[in-house]
């Protein structure tokens, strides 16, 4: 046959025909290739999660342990703004294994030292080091994070899920594998005795439970700092007791900053205190420091550690952060003593 003159039906590689065929040939071969590959790589992601993210588990387990070793974190004259008014100016103390106390009153400034702290924040002059390592650049903001856990004043829960699961996605956030997370939930969980209640959805949880899972969450990686803020409001009297004695154990080999305006807890398990108003810090010591500021004072309605506090803001408001920021100094504090 003379295919130059042959009609386009009779064309061997006429393109009604062939061509359709090799397309649809193609898209069979794709599929049964992405078939076979979905299944190959799912049949390994399971085993993987079985068997060998055990070995993962282990090296991750062993990263985190190397990760938490922080003994001490310096923080050297922060300053901190929002536009005109300055949250924070020339602040500067160290904190170390311990619970140290946090007062001040509305708008001293310690929920900004917090998140400066956690690294929500970025310091505008200043340095805050974790272990020498400054924590004002990205990549050692990078490196200390998963070493930080933190309880801010205000904080969302996925409300209709449980409160596990909420605390296993904060575990996993913060770097865990699954089954890491599970694990670590789970022991969060019943350390703030909550561990009936782990299936529950977090809607249904009172006010009191919902503060404990904050806390749940922010512990769940046994951090080597441990940033609370107000941790124990809404708690019953027991309930304030069980985080105390949470606390005081936890603290013994990690650095737990504890801001409050409930000067009980801290007399309770803080071993050194911090009082800031208004941008800075009027006095560093410890609770017995505290209590003998308010040396000469008598109030029945008041302990002597709120007296002490009562004579601090006195004596900032009359003379100025000066006669307190040395405090720590024998002289200083027999200056406010006598006053």
């Amino acid at each position: 046959m003379n295919w130059d003159s042959a009609s386009e039906k009779d064309r061997p590689d006429n393109q009604h025909d062939h061509h359709p065929n090799r397309i649809r040939h193609a898209l069979v071969c794709l599929t049964l290739g992405l078939f076979c590959s979905f299944t190959y790589y799912g049949y390994i992601s399971f085993y993987e999660r079985g068997v060998e993210l055990q070995f993962e588990d282990v090296w991750e387990r062993l990263d985190f342990m190397v990760a938490v070793s922080i003994s001490e974190i310096q923080v050297q004259d922060v300053c901190f703004s929002y536009g005109r008014h300055k949250a924070l100016n020339d602040v500067s103390f160290s904190l170390h294994p311990g619970v140290v106390g946090l007062l001040g009153p509305n708008g001293a400034g310690k929920t900004t030292l917090m998140n400066l702290l956690s690294t929500l924040e970025t310091p505008q002059r200043g340095a805050i080091l974790l272990d020498g390592q400054s924590v004002t650049t990205s990549d050692g903001r990078k490196k200390a994070r998963p070493r930080i856990g933190y309880l801010p004043q205000r904080f969302e829960l996925m409300e209709s899920s449980s409160l596990l699961r909420n605390v296993r996605y904060a575990a996993w956030a913060h770097g865990l594998s699954y089954n890491m997370a599970e694990e670590a939930a789970h022991k969060a969980i019943a350390l703030v005795g909550l561990a009936d209640v782990e299936l529950r959805p977090v809607r249904s949880l009172s006010g009191g439970m919902r503060q404990r899972a904050g806390i749940a969450c922010a512990v769940v990686t046994e951090p080597s700092v441990l940033l609370l803020d107000e941790p124990t409001v809404g708690l019953d009297p027991m309930q304030r007791i069980d985080i105390r004695r949470f606390l005081d154990v936890y603290a013994q080999t990690k650095i737990v900053l504890l801001s409050t305006h409930m000067v009980e807890d801290l007399a309770a398990v803080a071993d050194r205190v911090i009082v800031m108003d208004q941008g800075q810090v009027i006095m560093r010591g410890n609770m017995d420091d505290l209590a003998a500021c308010g040396k000469g004072r008598s109030d029945a309605l008041a302990s002597v550690w709120e007296l002490g506090y009562e004579a601090l803001m006195d004596a900032k408001h009359r003379q100025g952060a000066e006669v307190c920021s040395t405090l720590v100094q024998s002289d200083e504090l027999k200056k406010v003593r006598d006053e």
